[in-house]
């Protein structure tokens, strides 16, 4: 990765000028501190509301099957490690029903041509109405770059096994989406989920990859919590102090009770 920015510093000075490298490097300096900060913040603010304080780019493992819904969907970027109250939660949408789902579902086990997928439909309607769809401008540039690079996504998992995203290479993105690959996407980027106040895993970012666990059957994923309710870290702190009632027992080897469970 240090190799990619030095080659990007002396691309931006040989076709920009030193003045446009400058402006660059202040940019990425801030960009890369603030997220540093922001990770310590929210560490700091867990640990003076609660008893057990949590790790904002801690990595868990779960089964895939046991994501079942999407609520919510904050930036991974400013929220990861956050808190969040209110009736957020409750607002579902069942995972499988998503367009994502569906579409790779149709790619993958049905065999469905890209053009005849919702996913691609979805796309297309988009990018007309509003004039782009992650970058792309048109159609075309659509299943050239995203629907090339699900493929190459699907049959590397599919052959090699699920991988942390930090060990991505740069050729494993959609080259019009993200141009490289920065230590904040790599650091935020494992599939992104939120935790209900009951202790619900609720899918928030990430949804290609989790369409593709679930499609693959696949028993364990990384995932990184985004954003958690507070009524869950009010139950985190009351399991920690008064042990897992009863009632609760379910809960037992939820991946984000496992430090607090004596």
């Amino acid at each position: 990765m240090a190799m990619y920015y030095v080659k990007r510093a002396l691309e931006i000075l040989r076709k920009e000028g030193l003045m446009k490298l400058a402006i660059s490097t202040r940019i990425f300096a801030r960009r890369e501190v603030l997220f540093r900060y922001s990770m310590i913040y929210a560490n700091i603010v867990s640990r003076v509301k609660y008893d057990v304080p949590i790790e904002p780019l801690r990595i868990h493992y779960i089964n895939p099957e046991n994501v079942e819904y999407s609520a919510g969907t904050f930036s991974r970027k400013r929220r990861i490690g956050t808190l969040e109250a209110g009736d957020w939660d409750k607002n579902r949408t069942k995972f499988t029903k998503t367009i994502t789902y569906q579409g790779l579902y149709q790619r993958f086990v049905e065999g469905f041509d890209w053009e005849d997928t919702v996913y691609y439909k979805n796309a297309k309607q988009t990018i007309e109405k509003k004039g782009e769809k992650w970058g792309h401008s048109s159609a075309e540039s659509f299943v050239r770059h995203r629907c090339n690079y699900v493929d190459n996504l699907f049959q590397n998992i599919k052959n090699n096994g699920y991988e942390p995203q930090a060990t991505f290479k740069e050729k494993n993105i959609d080259d019009i989406r993200h141009d490289r690959l920065s230590n904040i996407h790599k650091n935020t980027h494992e599939i992104g989920c939120n935790i209900g106040r009951n202790g619900e895993l609720l899918a928030n970012t990430g949804y290609h990859r989790l369409s593709i666990a679930k499609i693959l059957n696949l028993k364990q994923i990384p995932v990184q919590i985004i954003v958690r309710h507070n009524k869950w870290m009010e139950l985190r702190d009351e399991i920690h102090n008064k042990g897992l009632p009863k009632d609760r027992e379910k809960l037992r080897n939820h991946p984000d009770l496992q430090d607090v469970l004596h």
